[in-house]
């Protein structure tokens, strides 16, 4: 079990601005790194252009995936946004949660901040 997350400053602050930038919809990708450490971010389009929900197109998803592997890494996790509230986690956050996989959540309420 996973019990923090290392991710890179500029990393954190590209995916509040993906956040922010999408609003009012919810914001996605992926995140690549080993173990509990993310190396980068991978932006990706919410196929459901949904304010409360999110998917990441399928062929992204495998693009990532392998562009990861050539680089030594994995996809470690994935990150979505919460435009109309705080970085908890909603029902349909933890029914759809795994062990092993990173769900880092930005909230942009009351201001920008993530959470895993």
């Amino acid at each position: 079990m996973l019990t923090s997350v290392q991710i890179p400053a500029a990393a954190a602050v590209a995916i509040l601005a993906h956040a922010e930038r999408d609003v009012p919809r919810e914001a996605c990708g992926l995140l690549v790194g080993a173990g509990a450490t993310v190396a980068r971010h991978e932006p990706a389009t919410n196929a459901d252009a949904s304010t409360t929900r999110y998917r990441i197109p399928a062929a992204q998803h495998f693009a990532v995936v392998r562009a990861a592997r050539r680089d030594g890494f994995d996809v470690i996790g994935a990150y979505h946004s919460h435009p109309r509230s705080a970085a908890v986690p909603s029902v349909t956050d933890t029914a759809e949660a795994f062990p092993g996989f990173v769900f880092l959540i930005a909230g942009l309420v009351p201001g920008p901040h993530l959470r895993a």
